[in-house]
């Protein structure tokens, strides 16, 4: 009698499901299970049972032949058509569980309710096919299982990015509850450690906006009331408790802006009453300031040039008055300097150019008639007279003349007048030297005399026999009478 292993292998999906810990068809397991048993004992009446029935006695004895007896109920091929179709179930069923059991720890049924209800029923008629023998029918079903389960394992990266993301927006859009509940989803949708820590660290900053949102509106309400800065200190707490909260970021932000725009009016402000009180220095500084807060401010752009040429101009102005000053006081040097300075600042100014030439023309003949004037002895010369008195004309030329300037003509021209004028001088000797002055004349041995000569420097030389020549030199002074004693007294 051939032995039936029709129970052991004939095992559909729902029976080989209750061998794994978790169960997708867990609810229907009595069911299945009552099926199974049904099934065990149809399969048992129909393939084991006539095997075990003994001919009856009253059955007629066949005759013995030498022909092999053919057994009515075995079906070599059919029986191995069944196996290989078994085969097949079981190897589409170990694909299906794995994967069930993948999708049952993201919760499919929360996020895929009406495809996984589709997944329970086609494993359900595949069962069914199954214990019915319409094997093909059943692999059908059981591929057409398995396809939908690897549809949703595929999916779920994309939904888990979709609640992610839905769950970011609301997040930004201040939507706790949405938030909140995309977020969840997102975490049961986490396919790895990485994604759900992404997704409990959204649900944490969540977590955060609740305590956020009424620190916002606080500062809301010192921002509209104008007390900037503390609704900046309000918006910058509740920042605090999610740095990358959106509307947090923005709060601060408006905030800054607002705190911003006051210190740029105070400044603009400040800037325009310096300016109309012509304290151009101070202007500038107000507007620079605005600038800094706000650098691409036209207004304040406009201002400070509009500052700072009031400035130059303030600056031009007050060195062409000290310039005039110092030439009005015969001071050449301040007034060229004065002068050099507003050309630097301008110099297309012609007034300060004119200035500085007049200037510097003037301060060489005051350095003319001054060194002359320091040193008369030049006017010994025939020359230098003369060019002291081409220099008188030429100071007689400049109109005004001012009283420096006219003390110096005057002085000069006394000067050359001096210059040509002699003055007595006494010399004294022994009576034994004789006494030559150079380019004046040659004396004999005196003890006193007396010679009219010009301002100057001169050279007397004395001489005698048996002494050593005695050179002398001395100057003579307009109005000066100093005696001059020549005496060789060294003898040879």
């Amino acid at each position: 009698m051939k032995k039936n292993n029709s129970t052991a292998n004939n095992q559909p999906f729902s029976a080989l499901q209750k061998k794994h810990s978790t169960s997708i068809w867990s609810k229907k397991s009595v069911q299945v299970s009552s099926l199974l048993l049904t099934l065990s004992i149809l399969a048992t009446v129909v393939f084991v049972l006539p095997n075990w029935v003994q001919t009856p006695a009253t059955a007629p004895t066949q005759k013995t032949t030498n022909k092999p007896t053919t057994p009515t109920q075995e079906s070599p091929w059919q029986d191995a058509q069944q196996a290989k179709f078994r085969r097949q179930a079981q190897d589409i069923i170990a694909k299906i569980l794995p994967l069930q059991e993948a999708l049952e720890k993201t919760n499919v049924a929360d996020w895929a309710k009406a495809t996984y209800e589709q997944v329970l029923q086609q494993a359900e008629n595949a069962d069914g096919f199954y214990k019915a023998r319409e094997y093909t029918k059943a692999i059908e079903q059981y591929q057409a299982t398995l396809a939908t389960l690897t549809n949703l394992k595929q999916q779920q990266p994309e939904l888990y990015q979709q609640q992610l993301t839905l769950g970011q927006k609301a997040l930004d859009n201040a939507d706790a509850n949405t938030a909140n509940t995309a977020l969840a989803l997102a975490a049961k949708l986490a396919s790895n450690a990485s994604e759900q820590q992404q997704a409990q660290a959204l649900q944490q900053r969540v977590k955060a906006l609740i305590e956020i949102l009424p620190l916002i509106k606080q500062g809301d309400r010192l921002h509209k009331q104008g007390q900037w800065q503390q609704a900046l200190d309000v918006y910058q707490q509740a920042l605090r408790l999610d740095t990358q909260s959106t509307q947090a970021q923005q709060a601060v932000q408006q905030a800054k802006a607002a705190i911003a725009d006051a210190r740029f009016s105070e400044s603009m402000s400040k800037g325009y009453e310096a300016l109309d009180k012509q304290q151009f220095k101070t202007a500038q500084q107000h507007f620079r300031q605005a600038l800094a807060i706000q650098p691409k401010a036209d207004d304040a752009t406009t201002a400070l040039k509009q500052a700072n040429i009031r400035a130059k101009q303030q600056k031009i102005d007050a060195l062409l008055q000290a310039a005039k000053q110092y030439s009005q006081q015969e001071q050449w040097q301040e007034a060229i300097k004065q002068y050099q300075q507003a050309v630097t600042a301008d110099k297309t100014l012609v007034s300060a150019k004119v200035g500085l030439i007049t200037a510097k023309a003037r301060n060489q003949l005051d350095n003319e008639l001054t060194q002359i004037l320091n040193n008369p002895d030049y006017l010994q010369d025939n020359g230098e007279r003369q060019q002291a008195q081409a220099l008188v004309s030429k100071a007689r030329q400049v109109a005004p003349p001012n009283k420096k300037l006219k003390s110096q003509i005057s002085q000069l021209q006394v000067a050359i007048i001096k210059a040509r004028t002699p003055t007595s001088i006494t010399f004294l000797s022994d009576g034994l030297t004789n006494i030559h002055i150079y380019k004046v004349q040659k004396l004999s041995p005196f003890k006193t005399t007396t010679l009219e000569l010009l301002p100057g420097r001169y050279v007397a030389v004395g001489s005698r026999d048996g002494f050593r020549d005695v050179r002398q030199e001395f100057s003579v002074s307009i109005g000066a009478n100093q005696p001059i004693t020549i005496i060789c007294t060294e003898t040879i």
